[in-house]
């Protein structure tokens, strides 16, 4: 999701080149994210931004996408798409779910997060809240704080299942 433009460090890889990305977790080797995230990427002109193969949720793939991506675009259950993924995953890396409040309420819904990152203060103007009614209970545990530039701080909340 698009948002400040941290620091790369040696335990981040910046999406994009410090575009203005979420930072890539150390231990991400998939992207999942739903269709608006991908749009707002493919309309900034980054074409696919993240150094790791992808997954894109959505039920209406794009005409065109970019060169030499290896993106994914799927309408299937997630549970059957995270089991594809990790499967292509090497050396036991994580799927990394970024952006789209309605994407993050259906993984955490199906039970399929083990954290949850959070940039504050995003604001994007309207769009979907993330907090809202699920029928699953997450309790989160504050794992860390990190204050990033531009006055933004990442909050990382363990999710306990």
């Amino acid at each position: 999701m698009p948002c400040a433009r941290p620091e790369k460090s040696s335990t981040e890889r910046p999406a994009h080149n410090g575009a203005g990305l979420v930072p890539i977790p150390p231990r991400a080797g998939l992207a999942g994210l739903g269709r608006r995230t991908y749009d707002v990427t493919a309309a900034a002109g980054w074409g696919w931004p993240y150094p790791v193969p992808g997954y894109v949720l959505t039920g209406q793939p794009p005409a065109e996408h970019p060169q030499g991506a290896d993106i994914t675009f799927t309408d299937r259950p997630l549970s059957g798409v995270v089991t594809e993924a990790r499967e292509r995953i090497a050396d036991d890396r994580d799927v990394w779910v970024v952006g789209g409040a309605g994407v993050v309420r259906d993984f955490l819904a199906a039970g399929l997060v083990d954290q949850l990152r959070l940039f504050v203060p995003v604001m994007l103007g309207h769009g979907i809240r993330l907090f809202q009614p699920v029928d699953r209970r997450s309790t989160l545990t504050l794992q860390r704080v990190k204050e990033l530039p531009e006055g933004m701080v990442e909050l990382a909340y363990a999710v306990q299942r």
